[in-house]
């Protein structure tokens, strides 16, 4: 009922945000929803003014408490993001900086997700779905998830169809799953692009169509996302779906790492170790492997383990060598658990401990270490 309303005051934003301003803050003095709807996109756009998320957010709880449904959309998404719902009631003079972000307001995100959702706004639903899979356990519900997602999807909402179809994914369900990904994809979503580019690579059972997920990884690669570039970097560099391109698939590799993949990072390590598509370079091998292991990769941390016993790259360390061996060891992984056991055992320039390498070697074994299994028999 206020479209044409919105759309004046649109326009009036656009063309004059000082006075536009001031005659929507007259508006919404008087109660006037859409005015302060739109007084809070100013403020989250920065439009004629600074940005302040806890400004745009008082406005948008005006309108919200009205009953206008896309500024409960926002105050939404803006819990979710990092700000409170005490932030959003109180008064921040405009010229302070906004509050910092904090952990996601889940059960104020609830609140004003809900009262949309009940409007009929599909983005309300996705967020519900969002909410009830990654909320607190308090707010925890897999059942109203899906049934949210799916609400989500059948409106048209692409981040809805996206949870769906990782709702389907999740209950087996491929072929809806798959559906739901493809409309998703339309809508340029780099992690529909990237679940398309892992079913194409046969991940979740479906034959193989490499180029197809090469170019579903392209696509997810080029917007940022790390995962997809991991995958496109390998596909590159072992040349599936395509050309081999070494210089291009080190490339994806490595914005992949230096954008958070612990995969990438350890899979660099590896491809700079030995020979192969690039020249062997034992420092950059030691750099990446020392990247994912201080992120917590157990496969980079005993890898790294084992440059230290060599030395390789840096003096010989048999100490550090333990220590990172030991990192590995506590996450699970048998090969480095079998190299701690050994070390412990012999001594290898550090104080040897029989009970340890005991414990260390049979925890080998049981994980199905054939050396350290030979060694206990």
């Amino acid at each position: 009922m206020f479209a044409w309303l919105e759309s004046l005051i649109e326009h009036l934003v656009v063309r004059t945000p000082v006075r536009d301003r001031q005659c929507l803050a007259a508006s919404a003095a008087r109660g006037d929803a859409p005015s302060a709807f739109h007084l809070g996109e100013i403020y989250r756009r920065g439009d004629g003014v600074p940005a302040h998320w806890a400004a745009a957010a008082r406005w948008y709880l005006q309108a919200a408490e009205a009953g206008h449904v896309t500024a409960q959309c926002r105050l939404a998404q803006l819990h979710l993001a990092g700000l409170s719902g005490a932030a959003a009631q109180i008064a921040v003079p405009i010229l302070a900086p906004p509050p910092e972000p904090e952990a996601p307001d889940f059960a104020a995100a609830h609140v004003w997700a809900n009262r949309a959702a009940q409007a009929g706004d599909a983005g309300a639903h996705a967020m519900l779905g969002y909410i009830f899979a990654a909320g607190p356990e308090s707010l925890r519900d897999p059942a109203a998830s899906y049934e949210s997602y799916r609400q989500a999807a059948a409106g048209g909402q692409a981040e809805g169809q996206l949870g769906y179809a990782m709702a389907l994914l999740q209950k087996g369900e491929m072929a809806p799953a798959r559906a739901q990904l493809h409309r998703a994809a339309k809508a340029d979503l780099p992690a529909a692009h990237y679940l398309l580019g892992l079913d194409a690579q046969g991940v979740f059972g479906l034959v193989a169509d490499l180029p197809a997920a090469r170019r579903h990884y392209t696509v997810a690669a080029e917007a940022g996302l790390a995962p997809a570039q991991c995958r496109l970097g390998l596909m590159l560099l072992e040349g599936k779906g395509g050309r081999a391109d070494a210089v291009n698939g080190e490339t994806w590799l490595r914005r992949a790492a230096l954008g958070g993949d612990n995969e990438a990072a350890c899979v660099l390590g590896t491809l700079y170790a030995q020979a192969g598509p690039l020249p062997p370079n034992h420092a950059e091998a030691a750099h990446w492997w020392r990247l994912a292991a201080e992120r917590g990769h157990p496969e980079a941390a005993r890898a790294l383990g084992y440059v230290y016993l060599s030395g390789n790259r840096y003096a010989r360390d048999p100490e550090a060598a333990a220590s990172w061996f030991a990192r590995a060891a506590a996450a699970g992984d048998a090969a480095a658990m079998f190299g701690l056991g050994i070390m412990l055992a012999g001594g290898y320039e550090v104080a040897p401990d029989h009970a340890a390498a005991l414990h260390w070697l049979s925890q080998a074994a049981l994980r199905g270490h054939e050396r350290a299994t030979a060694m206990l028999v």
